[in-house]
């Protein structure tokens, strides 16, 4: 067996996760396995393995494919090798890869979906608002654990149907503007309407009460006499799911 090189480790690396051909000859082999069938043992419980994690990080894909979510997903963690330390990044390049593959406009959706709710689930907590910090000309943003949303399809309540156990629902199309939050350690999804929607995607980087308000208005989904209860409801909704922060107080 020849000498291992300096970079031994960083090559035996690549050749687990798929960015390196197999090469056989650090190894022995046995009586029932071949120097390359070796390694190739310690490449495919890999690939497994991100398989597994994938599956747990996409419920809602998974679901929508079936019995053909496994051979999916080891397509995409062979085209798209792991780069990271931690399986819970593991499925971050899976919508690039259904876009690229053309894939249907639901199963992307879907697949939206799952990692939106997967960075809401882990994403940490700004401080409460305090109501002496409202006024109109102050700046707000989005809770770190707020994420936006805008859908063609109602994929939320088939995703929502499958993590319940409950039956599942045809797949419409449909404009959804859908906000996710996080509540309890739980997330949850809110179809806000397109004037919810504007109002916070003005405040997605910041912006002051009125230019939200301004921005809600401009899409035309509120009349000028129902604009001042909207957005009294409206606020009054989004602080009880403690969804916005004052900007540069975390």
């Amino acid at each position: 067996m020849p000498e291992l090189p300096p970079d031994w480790q960083d090559q035996m690396v690549a050749m687990i996760r798929g960015t390196a051909p197999l090469d056989g000859r650090w190894f022995t082999g046995s009586r029932h396995l071949s120097p390359e069938a070796q390694i190739g043992v310690y490449a495919t419980m890999y690939r497994h393995r991100l398989v597994d994690a994938v599956l747990e990080e996409s419920p809602g894909l998974a679901a929508w494919w079936g019995d053909a979510a496994h051979a999916s997903f080891l397509a995409y963690i062979t085209d798209t090798p792991s780069r990271s330390w931690t399986l819970n990044r593991v499925a971050d390049g899976l919508v690039d890869w259904l876009v690229k593959r053309d894939a249907d406009i639901v199963a992307i959706e879907i697949a939206r979906l799952d990692a939106a709710v997967q960075g809401v689930f882990e994403a940490a907590d700004g401080h409460l608002l305090d109501p002496a910090e409202i006024s109109m000309d102050a700046r707000f943003v989005l809770q770190p654990h707020v994420r936006l949303l805008r859908l063609t399809h109602d994929v939320h309540h088939f995703r929502s149907a499958v993590l319940t156990g409950a039956a599942r629902p045809e797949v419409a199309q449909r404009t959804v503007p859908l906000v996710l939050f996080r509540r309890e350690r739980k997330v949850r999804h809110w179809e806000v309407g397109e004037a919810g929607y504007a109002f916070l995607d003005a405040l997605r980087d910041g912006a002051t009460l009125m230019t939200a308000i301004e921005a809600a208005h401009a899409v035309g989904a509120v009349s000028e006499d129902q604009l001042g209860p909207w957005v009294g409801t409206f606020c009054r909704e989004i602080a009880e799911r403690a969804m916005v922060v004052r900007e540069g107080a975390w």
